[in-house]
């Protein structure tokens, strides 16, 4: 049976009714074209969130007022602080650490003001020397004032420290009992490594590096 040609015309303007970009657009409004794929520009795809980067603590810096008459006890400190170097809390300076071709005031001087802890190890020797007392104790005694650093003296030997300026800071060992009065000085050196190791982490808390 020949389809009348006013039908004919008819079914190819649905044809071309059902191309037509108007009514492609309805139909995937309306979900009634699940089987198209829609081109990759309107494609979304989930990309995975990149991880927020925890701030990284500081590292701090201990600096070593000494005399070399107490270096064997400075060398002894250092050792039992090893644990806080080796987890990254701290890094450890003293005037021995200075290379050659170096100007040994100024590394002094820059590591001095940069220092985060400045560990003051008494002794009568140590109180005898004219350039630690009269500059490393009293620029690290401001720098503690100023709240820029933290000075923790440490007595090695027994000696006549009451009237240093530096007498109103708590002291280390705790009892004040001078390191080479102790039989087990490592007994000694372990309580002042832990001790320091407790303010490492309240100022290391207190700051981090962006």
């Amino acid at each position: 049976m020949r389809m009348p040609i006013g039908s004919r015309q008819i079914q190819e303007n649905m044809k071309q009714d059902n191309h037509s970009p108007v009514l492609q657009k309805a139909k995937k409004r309306l979900g009634t074209l699940p089987s198209e794929k829609a081109p990759r520009s309107t494609r979304q795809t989930t990309r995975p969130q990149p991880r927020s980067k925890k701030p990284r603590k500081r590292t701090l810096e201990i600096f070593y007022s000494y005399s070399h008459k107490d270096e064997k006890l400075r060398d002894k400190l250092e050792t039992h602080l090893v644990m806080l170097r080796r987890e990254g809390l701290i890094t450890n300076w003293h005037d021995r650490r200075i290379g050659p071709a170096k100007e040994w005031q100024g590394e002094i001087d820059n590591h001095l003001d940069q220092a985060q802890i400045i560990l003051l190890l008494v002794s009568a020797s140590f109180l005898a020397s004219n350039y630690i007392y009269d500059i490393e104790v009293e620029r690290a005694m401001k720098r503690h004032e100023r709240g820029e650093a933290c000075v923790i003296p440490i007595i090695l030997r027994p000696c006549d420290w009451q009237a240093a300026p530096f007498s109103k800071l708590q002291s280390l060992p705790i009892d004040l009992r001078p390191v080479t009065a102790w039989r087990d000085r490592d007994l000694a050196f372990t309580g002042i490594a832990q001790a320091i190791a407790a303010v490492v982490e309240e100022l290391r808390a207190s700051f981090t590096i962006k």
